[in-house]
């Protein structure tokens, strides 16, 4: 499926997602990037990987979603886990994020820690944080 339909079908995460994510505490690096886990866990989002590689944190993650709904709604859950992890410690740039459908990788998304202080900071709306997300999907052929 090409790109600009999965955005179309998909339309925005819900901003519910992101409903909470402005509480904080305090934690270090590493303690941030197994709240981030912990969070992915509860969700029951299959991780395949999770570190930190260059002021990044590295997502792989396997889906049994097969509709664009699914995956939209599974990229707001991760979003707003990653948005948490931010606000309890986890001090990366940014979250890559792969999609494994179990047998091979099937698109690629980010999101950029930039963004998060925008929307925090009410520079941009919840669906102007959610499109920026959304653009960065990337089906891999």
């Amino acid at each position: 499926m090409e790109r600009r339909r999965f955005l179309e079908l998909t339309g925005f995460l819900s901003v519910t997602s992101f409903a909470g994510c402005t509480e904080s505490s305090q934690n270090n690096g590493s303690g941030g990037l197994e709240f981030f886990r912990e969070e992915l866990d509860d969700n029951n989002i299959d991780v395949i990987k999770l570190e930190i590689v260059d002021e990044n944190t590295e997502l792989k993650y396997q889906t049994d979603r097969t509709t664009n709904q699914g995956l939209g709604d599974e990229i707001g859950v991760i979003s707003a886990s990653y948005v948490s992890s931010k606000q309890n410690g986890l001090s990366t740039n940014r979250l890559v994020s792969t999609i494994n459908d179990g047998d091979t990788d099937v698109a690629t998304w980010h999101i950029r820690a930039e963004w998060i202080e925008q929307f925090e900071n009410g520079e941009i709306s919840p669906d102007e944080f959610t499109g920026k997300i959304l653009n960065t999907v990337e089906l891999i052929e």
